[in-house]
């Protein structure tokens, strides 16, 4: 077996979900998905993040803007492991920019900025370039 997948889509996506998850499983995947992973009646939540725990791979088939609202759900900023923040933080700006809210992309990014303080890399470039671009 290859890997295993969480596949997370909304409901308008339920066709093409299933195309996904056919071809990841020829190719010899192991895929979690609502349909065919959740049984009728079960309390979902619980389910669905255990799953997300033990799967190594997340794969998203969703619309724009179900991104933003699906991250948080998925990854509450409260409880992120120690160390992720600057991550979350960076795709969390992402999504906010993707979905159109430059301000609160804006406040992310120089709330990541201001987290990183001197440290160097791709997060520090990538902020202070998205500041930039959404100062203007």
């Amino acid at each position: 077996m290859k890997s295993t997948i969480f596949l997370s889509y909304s409901s308008p996506q339920s066709e093409v979900a299933l195309r996904i998850e056919l071809a990841l499983e020829a190719d010899g995947h192991s895929v979690f998905r609502d349909r065919t992973d959740l049984p009728p009646g079960e309390s979902f939540d619980a389910r669905i993040r255990i799953a997300i725990k033990d799967k190594p791979q997340f794969l998203a088939a969703l619309p724009p803007a179900d991104h933003l609202a699906t991250f948080r759900w998925l990854f509450p900023e409260d409880q992120l492991p120690t160390g992720r923040k600057h991550l979350y933080l960076y795709i969390l700006a992402q999504l906010q920019e993707l979905n159109g809210d430059r301000s609160n992309a804006l406040a992310s990014y120089r709330r990541l900025r201001s987290e990183l303080g001197n440290q160097q890399g791709r997060l520090l470039d990538d902020s202070d370039a998205a500041i930039k671009r959404l100062a203007n």
